[in-house]
């Protein structure tokens, strides 16, 4: 089989249709790839539409876990996977009809551990591409990560199933921000990285999905993830990368402190503490070559106990907070913004 499409949903009975059916009108035979859906516990009808969509596409296979957010339903799905390429595709979002031929020939012919295509965000009638690629060549990740280029959202890039096994490259599990975690430790062992520029993958703006909710938990998770790719950065050797890894973890501080704006006080008192029992991840701020992350830093280990205040006095020297493209990636995330 060339390819599985796994699918990890919870509560999409208002989306998965589309996502699925768009899945299934491609331009390769059903028996050459699977579409697997990871029911994370949904507890709407996403298990009925998609038992219904089976009967007539024999290449659904449908997968139900006890909840336990959408890292570990990637995981799942990917453990289970029998194709030789992978795709994880939400199921709030829909992938161009017939591109699966170009994705698998583009994979194979160029013996590429992943093949990264175009994505856009539908606004309306407006279409926003988030970014274009050189079709003529093939990069490695670490060409890409010297770039300060993170394709942040798993759905970027079609993977060789193989080398994620082989590199134990799983989802951190029950956390959010997890495709922020394994970004740089995914690109950083690929060496053959290939681009389709066409835009494949369309993003719905889910105004609840897990990158774009309000839930809190998301603020203090980002601190885990911070240590997570702290405990990577010791392990590299390359100075551009080590560069463009810290911009990227004080991007992910910031990012946390941002949350604040929406929290009650105590709230905010308990993101202090954790900041402060992890203060330790601060050095990330200070080896930017960003100005404002390095000035960022300096307070931060001056003044630990109270580093959202100080966050927010900092923001008050700007119209908005970092300015408004860095607004909108704060708030964001964890994955890729149009441009």
């Amino acid at each position: 089989m060339d390819l599985s499409i796994i699918v990890p949903a919870y509560n999409s009975a208002a989306y998965i249709r589309k996502c699925l059916l768009s899945c299934c009108n491609q331009d390769i035979p059903m028996l050459d790839y699977e579409l697997i859906v990871v029911d994370d516990g949904s507890t709407d009808n996403t298990k009925e539409i998609v038992c219904n969509l089976q009967k007539e596409y024999s290449n659904i296979k449908y997968i139900y876990q006890n909840n336990a957010a959408q890292g570990a339903a990637r995981n799942n799905g990917l453990r289970q996977a029998l194709g030789k390429y992978v795709w994880f595709v939400d199921s709030d979002d829909w992938i161009k009809e017939n591109c699966l031929n170009v994705i698998v020939t583009t994979l194979k012919e160029n013996d590429l551990n992943g093949v990264t295509v175009g994505h856009a965000t539908l606004y309306g009638q407006e279409l926003r591409r988030w970014r274009t690629f050189d079709e003529t060549k093939i990069l490695s990740g670490k060409e890409l990560l010297s770039r300060s280029i993170f394709l942040i959202s798993p759905t970027y890039t079609i993977w060789k199933r193989s080398h994620l096994i082989d590199n134990k490259l799983f989802f951190k599990e029950k956390l959010f921000h997890e495709d922020s975690e394994i970004c740089p430790r995914l690109y950083y062992v690929s060496d053959r990285i290939g681009f389709v520029n066409d835009i494949l993958y369309f993003v719905y703006q889910n105004p609840v999905s897990t990158t774009r909710g309000g839930n809190p938990k998301r603020a203090f998770d980002i601190v885990t993830v911070v240590r997570e790719l702290s405990r990577f950065s010791v392990t590299l050797t390359e100075k551009n990368i080590l560069v463009s890894l810290n911009n990227y973890i004080s991007e992910a501080i910031n990012a946390s402190l941002y949350n604040t704006y929406k929290f009650n006080g105590e709230q905010e008192l308990k993101l202090n503490k954790l900041w402060y029992e992890n203060r330790d991840l601060f050095k990330h701020l200070l080896d930017s070559n960003v100005m404002k992350y390095r000035f960022e830093g300096l307070l931060f280990i001056m003044f630990p106990y109270r580093i959202s205040v100080i966050y927010k006095s900092l923001q008050c020297l700007n119209k908005t907070p970092g300015g408004m493209k860095r607004k909108k990636s704060l708030r964001n995330f964890g994955r890729e913004n149009s441009d």
